[in-house]
């Protein structure tokens, strides 16, 4: 696999052109570009770059479906916010801005996203409401890929979930992480480097090891325990 490497200021640059080729307004563009750079500077790779393939196609797959970014249900601690089918990543972006604003007034705030796409990161975006001393917890849904402990039916997902704790000095704690033993976008990206994937990370039926097979027969398996499929970040550099 051949790899070519960028500034960081020619990526940023590479990835507003391509929204912005789609249609996206620069601003929407800007905010979804720095999203999926912050993922690789967190050592995020599965939900960085890669992410702009599946960014893009629900974009534009939304067309006839685009609508104003609406703030429903609106509160003093709590919201939705109706993306639209605008950059999945500028939505949640925004919706995480509302939360920590809310949070920061009243001491504590629920904010949702529909009609968007894919979050990118979580821990990208639990971070920077943390950087305002907010403890923040970000949550997410998936596909049923996952089976339940005990069982070789997915009825699950992945169900990522980040948790940011503000510091005093450097970068928030963070924990981001999927309930499954290797994340959806995890799998793609050993595949993608024609890398095997660990023993316990899924079923094939009938089950057979080591697991390359995507996305026809693979069944994720459950996380033996809470943080397994876990990672700490504590820098964003």
């Amino acid at each position: 696999m051949s790899t070519t490497r960028l500034s960081l200021s020619e990526a940023r640059g590479r990835l507003c052109r391509s929204f912005e080729a789609l249609g996206a307004p620069d601003s929407e563009a800007a905010v979804a570009a720095q999203v999926c750079l912050e993922a690789e500077m967190l050592g995020r790779p599965t939900h960085g770059l890669r992410l702009v393939g599946n960014i893009s196609r629900e974009y534009v797959e939304g067309a006839g479906r685009r609508a104003e970014v609406a703030v429903l249900r609106d509160t003093d601690s709590s919201a939705v916010v109706d993306g639209g089918f605008h950059l999945s990543p500028f939505v949640h972006d925004l919706a995480a801005g509302l939360a920590r604003e809310k949070a920061l007034a009243t001491g504590i705030a629920v904010v949702g996203v529909k009609n968007a796409g894919v979050s990118g990161a979580l821990g990208v975006h639990a971070a920077r409401i943390a950087q305002s001393d907010v403890v923040a917890i970000a949550m997410n849904s998936s596909p049923s890929v996952v089976v339940a402990p005990g069982s070789a039916q997915p009825m699950l997902g992945t169900n990522p979930i980040a948790f940011a704790l503000p510091r005093t000095v450097d970068y928030p704690l963070v924990l981001d992480m999927a309930t499954s033993q290797i994340s959806l976008n995890g799998v793609r990206v050993a595949l993608q480097r024609g890398e095997d994937l660990p023993a316990s990370a899924g079923l094939q039926s009938p089950a057979t090891s080591p697991v390359r097979t995507w996305p026809t027969a693979l069944i994720f398996s459950p996380s033996r325990v809470p943080c397994s499929a876990a990672s700490i970040d504590s820098s964003p550099n």
